[in-house]
């Protein structure tokens, strides 16, 4: 018993190919969509509110800078056993007698865990504070007025590492 060959029966139409694109297409789409949604809902993007008013005070920016070179000084962020600490040193490597540490933690990516701290001095040029971080990436903007009215400023990125890892 033979089988005849009928080529009408396996024809590429027209309908195929639209079939085809449409699929293609709406996968494409879809995908897209669906990444954007994920992108705008876990960071809004913005910086500042308004860019222009924050751009006015661009070259006062860069004159705190210079005179934050200038004192020579250097600082560490640490993330230890549940507790932020800071240390800030002179040109010297002479402990820095500090007011008040503001830090301002928040995640790359997200607004939602963004948290202000007020680090306690402990000793001299040393802050802590006591605070739980979850694991992940962090960065971290430090805010120090020393004991002569100087203001020491500085974005850290910090891993904080799970327990046990």
């Amino acid at each position: 018993m033979s089988t005849q060959y009928d080529p009408d029966t396996r024809r590429f139409t027209g309908r195929h190919m639209l079939l085809i694109m449409v699929a293609f297409f709406g996968l494409i789409l879809s995908v897209n969509a669906t990444m954007a949604y994920f992108a705008i809902g876990s960071w809004p993007g913005l910086v500042v509110p308004n860019s222009y008013i924050a751009s006015q005070g661009f070259n006062e920016k860069l004159r705190d800078a210079a005179r934050q070179a200038d004192l020579g000084w250097t600082g560490a962020l640490t993330y230890q056993e549940g507790a932020v600490v800071f240390d800030l040193r002179d040109h010297d490597g002479v402990p820095v007698r500090i007011l008040s540490v503001t830090a301002k933690f928040g995640r790359p990516s997200s607004a939602v865990q963004d948290v202000r701290l007020e680090l306690n001095p402990v000793a001299p040029g040393v802050a802590q504070l006591r605070h739980a971080l979850a694991p992940g990436q962090w960065f971290a903007d430090i805010e120090v007025r020393a004991a002569d009215g100087k203001i020491w400023q500085k974005r850290w990125r910090l891993l904080v590492r799970a327990a046990g890892s």
